[in-house]
């Protein structure tokens, strides 16, 4: 299976609001990061890398071996660092986080982030936009994915 991150954003401003990482793990696990931050957000750059930072460094750390629950770990250290950086925020960004475990995907965002399974002929919404909370990342989707399935 091979992995890919597009992302396209019109910025007539000239800011750096959008930013796109990602890591290779273990053998078959690669996590996907992808985050648009409002205009008045302080220093986004330096949110999206502390944020990002946070999830690879718990999946280094964990000690649990079910990818679920690494996931769900890494989410909340996510959700830690974000609390630490709210005075930089300027409302809520928009952030999706995928984590590929060989063919499982686990994903889970925050805002108006929304993905998409493209899966032969057929396109399904697979996110749905969480309610507000205290927390960024509040809701965890999973399924197997195949070799020909494309995730936007």
């Amino acid at each position: 299976m091979s992995f890919s991150t597009h992302t396209f954003q019109t910025n007539p401003h000239g800011s750096h609001l959008g930013f796109a990482f990602h890591e290779d793990m273990n053998e078959g696990q690669k996590i996907y990061f992808l985050a648009k931050f409002n205009e008045g957000a302080k220093e986004p750059k330096m949110i999206a890398e502390s944020i990002f930072g946070a999830i690879v460094d718990s999946f280094e750390h964990s000690y649990s071996s079910d990818p679920y629950d690494r996931f769900e770990e890494a989410l909340k250290a996510a959700n830690n660092e974000a609390k630490k950086l709210q005075a930089y925020f300027s409302g809520t960004p928009d952030i999706l986080v995928a984590f590929f475990d060989f063919h499982t995907l686990y994903l889970s965002q925050c805002g108006a982030s929304e993905a998409y399974l493209l899966r032969g002929e057929n396109m399904s919404q697979i996110t749905e936009i969480p309610e507000n909370s205290g927390d960024l990342f509040v809701n965890i989707l999973n399924g197997k994915v195949i070799v020909e399935d494309s995730i936007i």
